[in-house]
């Protein structure tokens, strides 16, 4: 059993459009629990192939113990055919336990696990006694799991050791104090600006002096104009100094990943207030091809309501989601009461309604064709597509981040009355996420959900949950 550390020295890795990792150094000692956190794309998933052997580096890159074993559970695909999610993750993970691992690495294992199998895998990670490295934007499993941090922003890494929600408290204040002095800075230009205009004023009423002195023949004086030079050097020096500074401080800002916010504009049109917004079925079943998957279905939902529904995997959570928006693939029975299907969107993990063939303005042009050029653009930089090689992106080269950003910018901008979600902080960085919680709790329709995230749950204030099993749906005591 190894209990020598592992060390890492100025290790570098680049892509051709990138830098993702720069000259990170640190030490993993024996028994460490490290979570690596950052935004979709920042070196995470890179960093766990290159300790498990899967990407080339230099070797003097890495020191390994020669006794250390190692067990590596990438991120999981899209399912396959035969196994659901959670049983894929749940048979590699079994594979390379019986390798017997001194040092574990996991990369984004809740995606795609319901709540009982999540619980089954905080119990696994408090109970592993190794060195254990998890990439996951899982915030429980963050809060109950972890100690050490290490961020990747930037090519950058950071490593704090403490409570995860000691972690948000240190960047929460880093960022108070970098704002602070970027207030000074703006403060000592704005006074810096201000005394140059009036020395340059001063100059001029010197300069008008000075000529009426020649008119009357009297030698005119070049002190004042000197000085104003003069200033305009020191001015010039100061201005560059301040530039400096600010630019180390915005840096340091992006190193915190510090979240912008997103305040979007919801609108729900006269014209759809007459139809029905709600939900209303009486001993209801569905399912497929004859086979019912739920059955006794009785169920209330009013307009502006907020409804949850929860279940483990293949209890049909997603396959009543889609009863109610009415895909014909679907067999139903009883007595439904849907919304009318235009007032209803739909938003899944894979951002489905999406054209990966348009570029990010004309997803939103061909939406609000009523639209002006200026009206488009705020409203792509009020969801953060604000640069012309951002508006002009290909969906299809968009990251997940990205996506769950247009696919809101898109709700936003024709909100329907009835919303439904559906594990949409699936695969979804700590940022992005925090966007989604911010733009739904300030979404005024009605809420259907279906999500694994307690969490998120938590968060986007809902009316009422109701629980899947057994082919039944309860309600469930909030």
């Amino acid at each position: 059993m190894s209990h020598k550390p592992m060390r890492i020295e100025r290790l570098s890795v680049s892509f051709p459009e990138k830098v993702c990792i720069e000259e990170c150094t640190m030490q993993i000692a024996y028994g460490d629990r490290i979570a690596l956190i950052g935004q979709n794309g920042s070196g995470k998933s890179t960093f766990l192939k290159i300790l498990a052997g899967q990407l080339p580096i230099p070797k003097s890159a890495i020191m390994m113990p020669d006794d250390i074993k190692i067990g590596f559970v990438p991120q999981i695909p899209t399912h396959d055919h035969a196994l659901s999610g959670g049983e894929h993750f749940n048979k590699i993970l079994t594979k390379e336990l019986l390798k017997n691992p001194n040092m574990l690495l996991l990369d984004e294992p809740t995606n795609h696990l319901d709540r009982r199998q999540r619980s089954h895998l905080v119990r696994f990670l408090n109970s592993f006694q190794h060195t254990l490295l998890i990439a996951t934007h899982d915030v429980d499993i963050l809060t109950t799991c972890f100690n050490t941090f290490l961020h990747f922003e930037n090519g950058q890494t950071h490593l704090f050791r403490g409570h995860y929600g000691h972690y948000q408290e240190m960047v929460c204040k880093k960022r108070e104090s970098l704002l602070k002095e970027l207030h000074i800075l703006d403060l000592e230009r704005k006074s810096l600006h201000q005394s140059l205009m009036q020395e340059q004023e001063r100059a001029k009423k010197s300069n008008r002096r000075g000529e009426k002195s020649i008119q009357n023949r009297k030698w005119p004086t070049v002190v004042s104009s000197g000085k104003a030079r003069r200033a305009n050097e020191t001015s010039g020096r100061k201005k560059k100094a301040i530039r400096d500074d600010r630019e180390q401080l915005e840096d340091q800002l992006k190193s915190l990943r510090v979240r912008e916010t997103i305040e979007p504009e919801f609108s729900i049109t006269t014209s759809t207030r007459s139809h029905h917004h709600g939900l209303s079925i009486k001993n209801g079943c569905v399912g497929y091809e004859g086979k019912d998957l739920l059955t006794h279905l009785q169920l209330e939902i009013f307009p502006g309501e907020r409804i949850a529904f929860l279940g483990d995997n293949g209890v049909g959570k997603s396959t009543l989601l889609k009863a109610i928006l009415g895909n014909p693939n679907v067999q139903c029975s009883g007595e439904w009461r849907r919304p009318y299907l235009g007032d209803m969107g739909y938003l899944d993990q894979n951002y489905r309604a999406l054209s990966s063939h348009k570029t990010v303005e004309e997803e939103l042009k061909d939406r609000v064709c009523d639209w002006t050029y200026d009206h488009v653009r705020q409203h792509l930089n009020d969801f953060l597509f604000r640069k012309n090689e951002e508006v002009k992106k290909l969906v299809s080269s968009l990251s997940g981040g990205e996506r769950a950003r247009l696919s809101l910018c898109l709700i936003a901008a024709q909100t329907p009355p009835v919303l439904i979600l559906d594990e949409v902080t699936n695969n979804l960085d700590l940022e992005t996420r925090e966007h989604v919680i911010h733009v739904i709790n300030d979404y005024p329709g009605t809420l259907f959900v279906v999500s694994h995230d307690d969490d998120f749950l938590n968060k986007i204030r809902l009316t009422q949950s109701y629980m899947l099993q057994n082919g039944t749906l309860e309600r469930k005591d909030r």
